[in-house]
């Protein structure tokens, strides 16, 4: 796996071509970087300081690691369900949401 602290896509992207330094603990660590910054947006300690941090998946993920299929309400439920086999199809608006600190990424970043 490989871990960013910022999206691979974003101008801001601090790790543009450096693959091989990102599939260590302290490049997973490095996406919690700015304890204070972490503070003061209140964030979780799941989630990652920059929302639009990347964990990229060079192989195949089993499908027994796989609980449940999330997408949006307005997604073709029957048509996930039809593909899903015996997983859950468990439509969550808030897994799509933007997140409580969007105001201060886009003002910063835009």
């Amino acid at each position: 796996m490989l871990y960013f602290p910022f999206s691979e896509t974003t101008p801001d992207s601090r790790c543009r071509g450096q693959w091989q330094r990102h599939s260590s603990r302290e490049a997973f660590e490095a996406m919690f970087y700015d304890e204070a910054l972490r503070a003061t947006l209140g964030l979780n300690p799941k989630q990652p300081t920059n929302p639009q941090a990347e964990i990229q998946v060079m192989r195949s993920i089993p499908s027994d690691w796989i609980d449940a299929i999330v997408c949006h309400p307005n997604a073709d439920i029957r048509k996930l369900q039809s593909v899903a086999g015996n997983l859950p199809v468990l439509p969550i608006y808030e897994a799509f949401a933007p997140r409580h600190d969007y105001s201060y990424w886009s003002d910063n970043y835009n």
